[in-house]
């Protein structure tokens, strides 16, 4: 089944290369990634137009004109061509088996959600600097 998986963004290149890093690692393999970019930045566009990855990423952004993330991540469902969907956050890390366990989990009709856990300013900021393996 072909997951599509969608990341919302809005100027945080960091954080959004943490994300597609871990889905590098991600166990179920059959998915594509779809950027909601809230912003029209370069930094995005120049990020993921050199970002490599295994899987097919999609970018779909439009002008920053206040808050618009709702409207972006309709967007998103309207280019998404997975049977499935999954929503994280712009700055939440999936764990490799994340993806796999959605997949498994996955109902027709049945809506799946989630807790996600905060790190705290110090990990956090070690994962943002590289300092520790996700």
């Amino acid at each position: 089944m072909l997951v599509s998986v969608i990341v919302p963004t809005y100027k945080d290149v960091k954080a959004l290369e943490l994300i597609l890093e871990a889905l590098q690692l991600q166990t179920y393999k059959t998915f594509e990634v779809v950027v909601a970019e809230d912003d029209d930045s370069i930094e995005v566009k120049s990020f993921l137009n050199d970002y490599v990855s295994n899987y097919d990423i999609k970018h779909i952004f439009h002008e920053n004109i206040g808050n618009r993330k709702a409207i972006i991540m309709n967007k998103a469902i309207l280019v998404a061509n997975g049977e499935y969907i999954i929503f994280i956050d712009g700055d939440t890390i999936p764990y490799s088996t994340f993806v796999d366990s959605h997949v498994k989990l996955s109902e027709k009709k049945v809506v799946l959600c989630g807790r996600r856990v905060n790190l705290g300013d110090k990990v956090s900021k070690e994962l943002r600097d590289k300092k520790l393996k996700k």
